[in-house]
This record gives structure tokens, sequence and C-alpha cells, in this order.
């Protein structure tokens, strides 16, 4: 299975002038300073941030949908996996699927004996020299991917392209998006702007926005395979992996189960907390 590509009418107005403000304002460190030293720079950015989605699912539908378009549309069933511990390999996936991986979570399509991910998602910390990452580029030496999507926002130029050519990875075609984007196509699944203000807390994780993306895509059905609210890597064992977004990954699971999208779980555990369907092959259209 893969992309189709589709053209789409594009009309910003206010809805772009909204994207050159929330550039701005992510790319204005003083201003930063000064909101934080108020103790007001999260729950502004985050007002901000739900007036951006709002824009994008309501005042700018076109060109929000051109967004979609621009990546392609997926015809058919697709597998999405993670990085979680002890994957299980869904009934009835085979190479005719399409696949999407996050990070390096395409090593679980490996240890399923299939080909490499059709899309992959990237976060800015894939550029990072800590630990997990080092553990993230030796899992991935000589590894590639279709299409690239490398999230950015607006203290992040993009620019993944020399770095990925330096570490060997293969990526034909490489796609930047904002995280305003990414919040807009959860919101549409789900019905719900999934941001949180608050230290500590974050907005759900690409994993979870993956199966978001790959059903706003038009993916059916689209099974989950290495997910968990549980700690630990699946191509890291030994390190420290703790889930940082347990809170609105449940949510945006169950709430996509509630309003019953083709969306699966290939684990009994994962089905049992987040309330998606366990996978049956039987489902397949």
């Amino acid at each position: 299975m893969g992309f189709s590509e589709q053209a789409a009418p594009r009309n910003e107005g206010a809805a772009g002038n909204l994207k050159r403000i929330s550039t701005w304002l992510g790319k204005n460190d003083a201003l930063h300073a000064a909101l934080n030293a108020a103790r007001l720079d999260r729950y502004v950015l985050w007002m901000w941030r739900c007036l951006e989605v709002r824009a994008h699912l309501r005042w700018n539908r076109d060109g929000f949908e051109h967004e979609m378009a621009q990546i392609g549309r997926i015809n058919g069933p697709a597998l999405v996996v993670g990085s979680a511990p002890n994957p299980m390999r869904p009934e009835g996936v085979d190479a005719n699927w399409f696949r999407i991986s996050v990070n390096a979570s395409q090593l679980v399509l490996n240890h399923f004996g299939l080909p490499e991910p059709h899309l992959t998602i990237f976060q800015p910390k894939i550029k990072f020299n800590d630990q997990n990452r080092q553990a993230y580029w030796r899992a991935l030496a000589g590894c590639g991917t279709g299409h690239l999507l490398f999230m950015v926002n607006g203290k992040n130029d993009g620019s993944i392209a020399p770095f990925l050519a330096s570490r060997g990875y293969r990526a034909p075609r490489i796609s930047n998006v904002r995280e305003v984007t990414k919040t807009a196509v959860i919101a549409d699944i789900t019905g719900r702007y999934l941001l949180s203000p608050f230290v500590g807390q974050r907005s759900v994780s690409n994993g979870i926005f993956a199966a978001m993306l790959a059903l706003k895509l038009g993916a059916r059905p689209v099974v989950m395979s290495g997910f968990s609210m549980e700690d630990g890597y699946f191509h890291a064992d030994q390190l420290p992996a703790k889930r940082n977004h347990v809170a609105p990954d449940l949510l945006a699971c169950k709430t996509a189960a509630k309003r019953n999208w083709p969306l699966y779980a290939s684990d009994p555990a994962f089905a049992a907390v987040t309330g998606l369907p366990l996978w049956q092959v039987k489902q397949v259209n």
C-alpha cells in the first residue's frame, strides 16, 4: 500500500497571519523571559496554541487539508509501530500493509521481518547527543525510510537533512510538520485539544500522533504494535525510558475508541488500558 498525492486549495487568510505571529512568538526569547518571570509563559503559549489550532480546523480548513494532502493519502491498512518492549506482530500483517514508525521504532519492523517504513516521524531531540539518542543511532545504523516527517517548532529551523546524511540515514523525501499541525490532527480525530500548560505535563506523544495521522490520511484499519503506558525501550532495554505523555495518550486513545475509529491494539494489555479493540485478522475490510 502506498501514498497517492492529492491537490487541495490553499487560502491562509487570518490563519496565515496567526502562523507568522506564532513563529515570531516561538522565537522571541526576550518575550519568553518576561512571561516566564511573571509566571505566565506556559499559560500564554497554551492559549495561543489553542487559538492557532482552532484557526487550522475552523478558519483555515482548506489550508489544513492541503497540509495533509502534501503528506499523501494512505490507501488500505496501516501498521504503526512504537518502541515499547515485547512488541507483538499483529496477525495477518504483511509487506503489503503501509508501515509507519517513530524515532527508532522501525527496529520493530526489522524484528517482525517486514520492510522499512513508508513513513517515519522524528522528534527534534533526535539531533541531541545524549545517551538515549546515541542508542537510537546505534540501532538505526544503515536504516532508512520512504518519507520522513520532522517535527518542528518556533525555535527549530527544521534543517534535518545534513544531520541525517552525517548519520548515513536514508530519507529520499523529508517534510517538516509543525507542532500545531500535530495538535490539529489529534483534535480532528478525537474532538479534543489535548494540550497542557502545566509544568511536568506533556501533549500527546509522537507515537500516538502517528496512529491518529494514519487515520487522518485515510488508512483503514490502523493497528498499533509496540505501544505501552509502561517504561522501557525495545531497541535499548538497558536504558531508562520514562513515558512522559501517559495522561494525554490515554485520553486520545480512549476518545478515539469511543468515536469508533478503526484503530486497534495488537497487545491485550495495551488494549485493556486504552479501551482500544484488540486486533483480529478478520477485521480487515
